[in-house]
């Protein structure tokens, strides 16, 4: 939650900033209420009988609830209103005081005066009522009602007052912001920023690509690759240099191709010799699945391009490259690297609806540069792919690259190009 509200915390300030506007509406526009009250004593009257004396107690007690029930009737508050010449009928309650015979009754309204005139006026219509319920025959009452508590002239509205409002709606809003903060967050954790990496599993193996402009070239994304490229090989303290590519996801397998040719081209370019392997691209000429299964006599066919790296592609039995064991896949790295310096295998994604099963060639690379697509990728996809070639026991590197441009396929690449190396 906290690195949803640091990515996000602009989200919580526009809900907050809407509460507080919210609120100093509401302040404006619902109306203020004053509350008032009077304290009226129940008690026996002095020319009470021995039998209301008798049971004084609980006389007086059911008298008291009986008078806070008759306020708080629909008729009563009626009478009020005549009373007063109000426009809606007041809003009356009574209460028992703990302990006691006292009844509070309490008007609201919405001015100060009127609500200290309705609970005036409540009390006063209440003893009247209560005189006329407990009148005798006689003349004489059991119980007699009196004000000892004139009502009270509020100075300030009661709940909710303008700046409980105001306050309140800041935090509602505050509270959604965080919420819908959040909720982004877990609904799209896609990697927009160098930030999205920060406080992540993946952070101190992933390496963010900067997005390349029109003719700024790919010199600092070259640079950056190949240094990635150099760590992973040379953490294992081995003299070989093979390193498998694979996309994160199956929306990354574009980019990862892409950025296992670009690294292939400048460590071209810098005077290395490099295979490019494709395990996914099959055709009917020779290729990895001939060298796996030892039918090639005596090279393969390979595709050297305008920087010379050789293009080696799958060949015409996509069994064998999926079926080879650890054994045959070293065998046939040992047998590139009699032609080469560097061996750079593109494999299929390894989050996919159809397993690949990459293990062997990971395994006997030693290596594995995942690639993960900007604003494509999430940041479980990158630990989830970090956290597969960690269970196969292999070096492993992220990094997130900007999507390539739509490139041309391998058929429209011009004939001229294509010779023949031997692979001993």
């Amino acid at each position: 939650m906290l690195q949803a509200l640091r990515r996000r915390w602009w989200v919580v300030l526009l809900c907050a900033l809407v509460g507080l506007g919210a609120g100093a509406a509401a302040a404006a526009v619902v109306p203020r209420a004053y509350a008032s009250t009077t304290q009226v004593y129940v008690s026996l009257a002095p020319d009470a009988t021995a039998s209301d004396v008798l049971n004084s107690s609980t006389f007086v007690e059911q008298r008291a609830q009986t008078y806070a029930e008759l306020v708080q009737g629909e008729a009563f508050e009626r009478a009020v209103r005549d009373a007063t010449g109000a426009a809606t009928a007041p809003e009356l309650s009574a209460q028992i005081r703990d302990n006691t015979v006292l009844l509070a009754i309490t008007a609201e309204a919405s001015t100060a005066r009127l609500a200290q005139t309705e609970a005036d006026t409540a009390a006063t219509l209440l003893i009247q009522r209560a005189g006329q319920l407990e009148a005798r025959s006689d003349g004489t009452a059991s119980l007699q009602l009196r004000v000892v508590e004139e009502a009270n002239l509020p100075e300030v509205a009661g709940f909710p007052t303008p700046p409980v409002l105001i306050v309140l709606g800041v935090l509602v809003g505050g509270a959604i912001g965080v919420a819908a903060a959040v909720a982004a967050a877990r609904m799209n954790a896609r990697l927009r920023r160098r930030a999205d990496l920060e406080d992540s599993a993946a952070a101190d193996r992933s390496t963010w690509l900067a997005p390349q402009h029109p003719g700024q070239g790919s010199e600092e994304h070259a640079s950056t690759l190949v240094a990635v490229h150099r760590q992973l090989v040379t953490a294992g303290g081995t003299d070989g240099q093979a390193v498998v590519v694979a996309g994160c996801t199956p929306d990354d397998a574009a980019t990862a191709r892409a950025v296992a040719e670009e690294t292939a081209g400048t460590l071209s370019r810098a005077g290395v010799s490099v295979a490019l392997v494709l395990l996914d691209d099959f055709s009917r000429r020779p290729g990895l699945s001939d060298l796996i299964e030892g039918t090639t006599a005596p090279g393969v066919v390979a595709v050297p391009r305008a920087d010379a790296v050789r293009v080696l592609e799958a060949g015409s039995k996509p069994l064998r490259v999926w079926s080879a064991t650890n054994a045959e896949v070293e065998s046939t790295l040992k047998l590139l690297f009699n032609e080469v310096n560097a061996v750079i295998v593109v494999a299929p994604p390894l989050i996919s609806a159809q397993p690949f099963p990459a293990t062997a060639y990971a395994r006997a690379a030693g290596a594995v540069l995942l690639v993960g697509t900007q604003r494509g990728s999430s940041r479980r996809d990158v630990e989830t792919a970090l956290e597969t070639t960690d269970r196969w026991g292999v070096r492993s590197h992220a990094v997130l690259a900007p999507r390539p441009p739509a490139q041309h396929t391998r058929a429209e690449e011009p004939v001229r190009d294509r010779t023949t190396v031997a692979a001993r």
